[in-house]
């Protein structure tokens, strides 16, 4: 029976000496894994901005070769026209308002674009938020908005308005 009793005195030390062995064990395991997250998050992978497909749709009359969007707002666009007659572009927009649009002062009546038929032009129009204030985007943050074209066919005279879809990272 005292043999059950008895106690190592030396079982105290070891036990404390495993949780410092525990602890200091997790603690590396934790700081590697920081400086893992810090490292992923300097290299933007938690931006969702990262990862946002950039597009830029119109219905079937244009298709958009190439744009992008400056800092301060000003898209470059260029369009191929894909109707069948020669038209003229009396005007391109780009808002996020969806409910009504104004005629770009970039392209006005003063300055309209002649295409022909498959032909392709690059317009300078500057963005605007849904209240028409001038958009300004940090380098990488993207923005969201809708394409206004208005055009008159050379031919038949009618005048059309096209609208689509942009989403572009500022550069």
């Amino acid at each position: 029976m005292d043999s059950l009793i008895s106690c190592d005195s030396g079982s105290g030390r070891s036990k404390a000496q495993s949780a410092v062995e525990y602890i200091t064990t997790y603690s590396w395991a934790l700081l590697v894994l920081a400086i893992v997250i810090a490292a992923l998050f300097e290299l933007g992978l938690f931006n969702p901005n990262q990862f946002t497909q950039q597009e830029c749709t119109i219905t079937a009359d244009f298709s958009c070769v190439t744009y992008f969007l400056a800092q301060n707002g000003l898209l470059t666009i260029n369009l191929q026209q894909t109707t069948q007659n020669p038209i003229n572009v009396t005007g391109i927009e780009c808002t996020q308002n969806t409910t009504s649009y104004k005629t770009s002062p970039g392209i006005g009546s003063a300055n309209q674009i002649t295409m022909q038929i498959q032909g392709n032009y690059t317009f300078l129009t500057f963005c605007t938020y849904s209240n028409y204030t001038p958009v300004f985007v940090q380098a990488g943050n993207v923005y969201s908005g809708n394409i206004q074209v208005n055009f008159t066919d050379l031919d038949t005279g009618f005048s059309h308005t096209d609208i689509g879809k942009i989403v572009v990272k500022a550069s």
